[in-house]
């Protein structure tokens, strides 16, 4: 019995330190402080980062309060507090959607724009187009290279067909298909080479959205504050209320 009380004691002790510690976070949250890196820190999405900040900010300040609310009981504050939880959440998986969306977009205009290099390559003379791939086939990288940069019908060609059917790296495949890409659509090229940070971005919301709601409200506390809540559907009282104790 002892050592019963003993565990119960130690996992209540562990409980608190965790409530402090989600208390002092949202206490900094609600001060404007640790808001910064929500989006991972990447200047790309800088013009969403005032949107975020006031959203965090506003949102641990209502719920930070709300522990501090001495007359409401532990699990209405939890209630109401898992409330917030889910409506700030929702509105930054909104903001995530919409940097998603730019990926997405991103992809796109990629994909457009080496399919119309593609186009310059398709020609119904088959067989000027095997002379051409079989001369392309027999040079070195640099030949290979400089043939590839200085005519557009050939480039097409190359883009088009399978990496490897020529005797050249990953990399230096790469290399080429950028390269192109740079030269003859320097927008798309933009696009391309911002897309690792706006991932990371994206990768950095997404995961600091759910430790945020993890730091509002402990699940554990959150399920048992839902099973105490009773729908009273119908009542001459509307709404409903939480059963104490019970």
């Amino acid at each position: 019995m002892q050592a019963h009380t003993s565990k119960q004691k130690e996992y209540l002790t562990k409980q608190e330190r965790e409530k402090t510690a989600n208390l002092a976070k949202l206490k900094a949250f609600a001060e404007g402080h640790n808001t910064g890196a929500f989006a991972g820190g990447q200047p790309l999405v800088n013009n969403f980062m005032p949107e975020i900040n006031t959203l965090v900010s506003e949102s641990s300040k209502t719920v930070y309060n709300l522990y501090q609310d001495r007359t409401r009981t532990y699990h209405e504050q939890v209630r109401l507090a898992s409330m917030v939880a889910k409506d700030t959440t929702k509105r930054l998986d909104a903001i995530s959607n919409r940097i998603y969306a730019q990926i997405a977009a991103n992809d796109t205009h990629v994909k457009a724009a080496y399919d119309a290099m593609k186009e310059k390559g398709l020609t119904s003379n088959h067989q000027r187009s095997q002379a051409v791939r079989e001369r392309l086939q027999n040079m070195d990288y640099v030949d290979l290279l400089e043939t590839i940069k200085s005519d557009q019908h050939v480039a097409g060609i190359f883009l088009g067909d399978p990496k490897m059917i020529y005797d050249i790296s990953s990399e230096q495949h790469e290399a080429i298909r950028h390269g192109l890409l740079s030269e003859h659509h320097p927008e798309a090229h933009a696009a391309m080479k911002s897309q690792d940070g706006y991932f990371k971005a994206y990768e950095a919301l997404v995961t600091n959205t759910q430790t945020l709601a993890d730091t509002m409200v402990i699940e554990e506390d959150a399920e048992k504050a839902a099973s105490m809540r009773v729908e009273t559907q119908g009542s001459a009282f509307g709404g409903d209320f939480i059963r104490n104790g019970r």
